[in-house]
């Protein structure tokens, strides 16, 4: 739910809301806040299958900005299931994978074009939208919510092109994965769950996952500069 001065929202989902999302949410937050435009934004994260709550895991908090802000951000996150509701205003979703994805969609059908896993996000907006796919997507959902508009074009790019992606950006996992269950890599459309790895592969992951969250505000920064 977006507060007073809000105009736009992000939620960042995994499965248990104490590793990869939390870390997803305070990653996009230090970006807002370097830019000066933490004000403007609503970021929440969730998970989908959350028991009770607990604290943001140890290895993430450490990889968040040493920031006042970004210390008590990390503090204060306790997991918590995502719902139909929670979502139901929410522009842009975050999954770490397709497996949340998937769960999304099926917790709220209408939620659909608006979730993209975070690899998948980043790929499709690779490419700035052109002035056509922004008059579009504009038109359709209104100028007032750049961000949905913003979601509304990244569905379009999906619809029309299939995504294979770049080598797996986790060679850490893909590694263990490949010992372990003779896969060769992780879906280059995942993030994959490194929680209970070791410690070098969980920190390896999530420095990967902090890059790529900063790639994503970037590319969303660059589309609100030319929808303003």
């Amino acid at each position: 739910m977006q507060k007073n001065g809000e105009s736009h929202s992000i939620a960042f989902v995994c499965m248990a809301n104490v590793c990869r999302s939390p870390l997803m949410a305070a990653s996009f937050a230090e970006r807002l806040r370097a830019s000066g435009s933490e004000a403007s934004w609503s970021v929440m994260s969730g998970g989908t299958d959350v028991s009770r709550e607990l604290g943001m895991c140890d290895v993430a908090a450490s990889l968040a900005s040493p920031a006042p802000a970004s210390r008590e951000f990390c503090a204060a996150h306790r997991s918590r299931p995502v719902r139909a509701e929670s979502l139901a205003g929410v522009q842009l979703v975050i999954a770490a994978s397709r497996e949340e994805r998937g769960l999304l969609a099926r917790l709220d059908p209408g939620q659909r074009s608006r979730t993209f896993t975070l690899q998948e996000a980043v790929l499709l907006g690779s490419q700035s939208l052109g002035a056509i796919e922004e008059e579009h997507a504009l038109a359709a959902v209104g100028a007032s919510e750049p961000i949905r508009a913003y979601a509304y074009a990244l569905n379009l790019r999906r619809s029309r092109a299939q995504l294979l992606g770049p080598p797996s950006r986790f060679p850490a996992i893909s590694e263990f994965a490949q010992r372990i269950t003779g896969r060769t890599s992780s879906h280059p459309l995942d993030v994959p769950d490194a929680h209970h790895l070791s410690d070098r592969q969980h920190r390896r992951a999530l420095h990967e996952v902090k890059d790529t969250v900063r790639t994503l505000h970037d590319q969303i920064s660059c589309f609100l500069s030319t929808a303003a």
